[in-house]
Parts: structure tokens; C-alpha cells; sequence
């Protein structure tokens, strides 16, 4: 159950710690609950979660809740879990079509890299953000709009 911490170079040439930690279960066995709790205390310090969700599972609305209910179980404020989650809709190639998108939702597909310079764009914005840097972002002009409530979301001015 132990992380991998990966140093990330972000597109405007600075860096990010990512925190790669362990997949969600339901029906969590007790046994391994020491080891996931050290797992959560990490998870807590960080900055922005990224949820990296399977959006061709038939059960993907119950591993999202799932997900959420165990970060709030662990402490994790619900104002964190509004402001800090970024949800990476993972393996939308297997998706019939993408009528809609959330402003809290990255579309990629980690298979052939689509999105993810955008997802990218996105980590570096919100590090910037955080940590007083000025970024420059470009997004295509029709989500725009969704970009801007996104950064506003991630405390943004």
C-alpha cells in the first residue's frame, strides 16, 4: 500500500510532487486498515487530488461515491473535497459519445495521451495558483467558460 512520489515537470518549467497512491476498494478488509491510514495522513497534505476515474465502468458512479465517502472518513474536510479534487475521466475512447463535461472534469485518454496536455495545463494552472506563480493557460475557445469556473473553483482570483 505505500505511494510512489514522482517529481513532475509541469509545462510552464516548474515542478510538482505527484503522489501516486493506492486504487479504492469497497468492502475494505480490516487487516490492511493501518497501512491505508497511513496512506490517507499523505493524502491530506496534499494540495489537489486528482481522481482518476474509469469512465467506461458500468459502476463508475458507485466508485466515485465510494472514493469520496473514504476521504471523508479519513478526516478529509468536505470544503478540501469541493475545492481540491480534480476528476480525470480516464478511457473515454470506450465511451459511445462525450455530450457533457463538468467544469471539475478532465477528458483523457491515458492509452493514446488524448487530453492529456490539457490535463497537464490544468495541474500547472492550479499549482501556479497555489503557490503565487503566474501561468499562462490556453484552452480552446469553447470551454472557455467552463475553464474559467474550473480555475474559480480551485481558488483562483
Amino acid at each position: 500500500l505505500d505511494s510512489t512520489y514522482r517529481r513532475m515537470r509541469l509545462p510552464s518549467g516548474g515542478n510538482a510532487i505527484v503522489v501516486d497512491s493506492i486504487g479504492f476498494i469497497q468492502n475494505f478488509p480490516h487487516t490492511l486498515l493501518s497501512s491505508f491510514k497511513l496512506t490517507m495522513d499523505e493524502l491530506a497534505q496534499c494540495d489537489i487530488f486528482l481522481h482518476v476515474r474509469d469512465m467506461a465502468h458500468p459502476q463508475r458512479k458507485l466508485q466515485k461515491e465510494t472514493v469520496l465517502q473514504t476521504l471523508r472518513d479519513a478526516g478529509i474536510p468536505e470544503s478540501k473535497l469541493e475545492s481540491n479534487v480534480i476528476e480525470v475521466w480516464n478511457k473515454i475512447d470506450l465511451l459511445p459519445s462525450l455530450d457533457y463535461v463538468p467544469p471539475e472534469a478532465i477528458p483523457i485518454c491515458a492509452k493514446d495521451g488524448t487530453g492529456m496536455q490539457d490535463l497537464l495545463q490544468v495541474i500547472d494552472t492550479v499549482v501556479s495558483f497555489r503557490t503565487g506563480r503566474r501561468c499562462i493557460a490556453a484552452f480552446p475557445e469553447s470551454r472557455i467558460s467552463q475553464a474559467i469556473e474550473f480555475f474559480r473553483r480551485h481558488g483562483a482570483p
